[in-house]
């Protein structure tokens, strides 16, 4: 008898725990939904412009003369289209590059930037190479 309200006791205690982990992963996944459904709604609420000319819109408004612009290919999904382009800078300052990412993040169209990599330039220290990747999403 006693053997078996230890062992209840201690079932009930394991119980209890793995209460709790469902809760505090509940809660994890809701929030996750939630940030997921805001960007869901950034993408359809946003304006569908050109990647090429919002990217270049953005850089005359920064003040930074893009180099180069290449289109990148995405992998596929059946619910989203996802648009890249590689963009280099060349011979800017860094509160002109900052200026510049911080107006893509803040863009009305959703723009995630990936993979970027700056480089002084060994003539003008002062001076960097930039290249990232900007991504827009559009629902299919």
């Amino acid at each position: 008898l006693l053997a078996a309200r230890a062992d209840a006791a201690a079932r009930a205690e394991a119980a209890a725990q793995q209460g709790q982990t469902v809760a505090e992963l509940r809660a994890r996944f809701d929030e996750v939904k939630q940030r997921l459904n805001g960007v869901e709604r950034r993408i359809q609420a946003g304006p569908q412009a050109e990647l090429f000319s919002t990217l270049e819109t953005l850089a005359q408004q920064s003040a930074v003369k893009v180099d180069a612009m290449e289109p990148r290919t995405a992998p596929a999904n059946e619910d989203y289209r996802e648009t890249k382009v590689q963009v280099t800078l060349a011979g800017v300052t860094l509160p002109q590059v900052v200026a510049y990412l911080h107006k893509i993040e803040s863009a009305q169209q959703l723009l995630s930037v990936k993979s970027l990599r700056l480089r002084t330039r060994g003539d003008q220290p002062e001076l960097l190479e930039v290249s990232f990747t900007v991504s827009s999403f559009e629902r299919i």
